[in-house]
């Protein structure tokens, strides 16, 4: 093994940001049981999981051939959106929230370096840890009787 420091992030330029979503199930040898019913225990059809999802997410969650599905280039536009802008608005928000409330400029700085710590908290620690919870509660909620 090299002693090589494993980075701790990752920064893509916008360039090698990922043009496709891997489907693992088109790799599996076994491939997982389908989706049941709770109220029959069939197995779901593309109408049944049309109510919860979009046409091309039930078309995706039923392929168990196709490697590769592009991400949709709103998508894409989106992520890089929120990537490039979201930390300059809420610091733009905070900043004008806290001018009108007639807050002076050095307590505003202060208030900033406190929560971009708390927000650089937050995104790594807390929100992967919410986003399994939700998930766990989803297919709670799917799969229950």
């Amino acid at each position: 093994m090299s002693n090589e420091k494993i980075p701790y992030k990752i920064y893509l330029e916008e360039s090698e940001m990922p043009k496709t979503w891997y489907n693992l199930r088109a790799d599996m040898k076994e491939k997982p049981a389908p989706l049941l019913n709770p109220a029959t225990n069939k197995p779901m059809t593309a109408e049944e999981l049309s109510v919860v999802f979009c046409e091309e997410l039930v078309k995706q969650e039923l392929d168990n051939d196709t490697r590769y599905y592009e991400i949709p280039q709103e998508i894409i536009d989106f992520y890089k959106k929120v990537r490039n802008m979201f930390s300059l608005l809420l610091a733009l928000l905070i900043i004008w929230l806290f001018w009108k409330l007639g807050i002076g400029i050095l307590k505003i700085v202060g208030f900033l370096i406190v929560i971009g710590l708390l927000f650089a908290f937050v995104s790594y620690l807390v929100l992967p840890l919410l986003a399994l919870v939700a998930l766990g509660g989803l297919l709670g909620l799917v799969f229950s009787h």
